[in-house]
């Protein structure tokens, strides 16, 4: 079983978490990912929040990845794995896997 820290960076605890909790990664909250392309403030909160996940050992998941230019940012980035409408709609554990 693996956990993740959902939400990273939108909070003062995030940090704490990292430090206090045995996370295998941290979600990037889909507020930094949503206006990724046009925004390089996100763009650069991205990339910092990539490199603290990175230099702890940890993996990345973007969250509200809507299209396919976002997914190339992320990608350029070293972001590893991507949720959103873009990757797949949310559907039932059982139609998984059909």
């Amino acid at each position: 079983m693996c956990f993740s820290i959902d939400d990273f960076g939108t909070g003062f605890r995030t940090f704490n978490y990292l430090k206090q909790l045995p996370a295998e990664s941290v979600k990037i909250d889909g507020s930094f990912v949503l206006n990724l392309a046009n925004s390089s403030v996100d763009r650069a909160l991205v990339k910092a929040i990539y490199e603290v996940a990175k230099a702890l050992n940890k993996k990345t998941v973007a969250e509200f990845v809507e299209n396919q230019e976002t997914l190339n940012i992320l990608a350029e980035i070293g972001v590893t794995y991507a949720q959103g409408y873009h990757i797949s709609k949310p559907m039932p554990i059982d139609e998984l896997f059909d």
